[in-house]
């Protein structure tokens, strides 16, 4: 029986820590929506700048949000090769061709052993409706 109580007390300060370590990784990925996996980010995307969004309205929220806007093209969508990253130069084909135009977005970095760069395809159709996000993470290696 006082077995039972010598244990109540450090199982409670286990359960404590653990607690603890949970609210802190929530703030801390919270804090900083782009560590986040890839989805998840496209999803918050969606939530920032919704699906039909015009061009010029997700010109508008990507400068409010201060991210950066590396290029803008206007005259193609962007190209799914055979590892399903997008690309947007030497396109073979329209096989895989997604949209019609597209605005490629630098979201930001994060640390956490390497330097991960976090960018964004924002991909419209015809009618320069928002269509599809696609997150990439370029991983630095030092």
């Amino acid at each position: 029986m006082t077995c039972k109580k010598h244990l109540k007390k450090p199982i409670k300060i286990f359960l404590i820590i653990i607690v603890c370590i949970l609210v802190f990784n929530i703030i801390y990925f919270l804090s900083k929506p782009i560590r986040l996996p890839n989805k998840l980010v496209e999803k918050y995307l969606f939530l920032e700048i919704p699906k039909d969004t015009t061009m010029e309205d997700a010109i508008f929220e990507i400068e409010k949000n201060e991210w950066e806007i590396r290029k803008i093209n206007y005259d193609y969508g962007v190209h799914f090769g055979k590892n399903s990253k997008p690309n947007t130069i030497n396109l073979e084909n329209e096989e895989n061709l997604v949209g019609s135009k597209f605005i490629y977005v630098y979201l930001g970095e994060y640390t956490v052993v390497f330097e991960c760069f976090v960018y964004a395809y924002l991909i419209f159709d015809e009618n320069s409706k928002l269509i599809q996000i696609v997150v990439i993470k370029d991983l630095e290696a030092m």
